[in-house]
Parts: C-alpha cells; sequence; structure tokens
C-alpha cells in the first residue's frame, strides 16, 4: 500500500482518522489508517507508534497534527482480546455441557462409551 500511495499515504490515513473521529467511530474504515500505522509499527514499534504525532493535510487543505495510529493500535488490541475471550468462553461452555452430560449418562447407565460418546456428541452441537 505503501508502495502505491507513497507520501500520500499518510494523508489519506489522516483523513481516514478524522473521519473516523467526527462520525464517533461509526465511520467504516478504508485500509489506510491501518496501512500507514502498520508500517509505523514495524519502524518503530507498537509502544512508540500510538505515541506518535503525525502531521497531515485535513479535508481543507490545513496541516494538522494528531495521534492517528493509537486510534487503529487501541482498537486493534481491543478486538483482539474480544474474539479471545468469546472463544475461550465458547470452549468452557463446551466443556461444562460436556461434562454435565456425561455426569448424567453416567447417572442414567449408558450400556457402551460408543452410545454416551454419540448422546454427548449431539447434546453439545444441539446446544
Amino acid at each position: 500500500m505503501e508502495k502505491n500511495y507513497g507520501s500520500e499515504l499518510k494523508d489519506l490515513a489522516g483523513l481516514e482518522y478524522d473521519l473516523y473521529k467526527k462520525t464517533d467511530g461509526q465511520a467504516p474504515m478504508q485500509g489506510f489508517l491501518e496501512a500507514y500505522c502498520k508500517v509505523e509499527e514495524k519502524k518503530i514499534g507498537p509502544v512508540k507508534a500510538t505515541d506518535l504525532e503525525v502531521t497531515y493535510k485535513n479535508d481543507k487543505g490545513k496541516s494538522v497534527t494528531n495521534k492517528i495510529c493509537d486510534v487503529y493500535i487501541t482498537e486493534s488490541i481491543k478486538t483482539t482480546l474480544e474474539n479471545n475471550a468469546i472463544k475461550y468462553l465458547i470452549i468452557i461452555i463446551n466443556y461444562v455441557i460436556r461434562t454435565v452430560v456425561s455426569l448424567i449418562m453416567a447417572y442414567c447407565g449408558c450400556d457402551t462409551e460408543s452410545i454416551k460418546l454419540q448422546f454427548v456428541t449431539n447434546v453439545v452441537f444441539v446446544c
């Protein structure tokens, strides 16, 4: 992306940042902010990239300075944490369902392990 846009990438990332801030985070991201911040992350690291003040031209052609990568990196970390939380929550729920069904099957007295396994699989799949 940097090869295609060159020095314009910083201005396009700034415009995307401005739109994101104006719409209170509701504007769809186009990828310029992500591309610019990933380049900066590789150069100076994610911690320094969040504090990096970038000067760019806004939609009126005026030079503006903001910490534009802070938004992208913060949102990226937050999304990763939320995704991992959901993933582990699903694993825990499946484990609990499997354990409860196994206990019920042991209480009822299944004849074979294959019937027990089939029942547990069906219940976990349905839930």
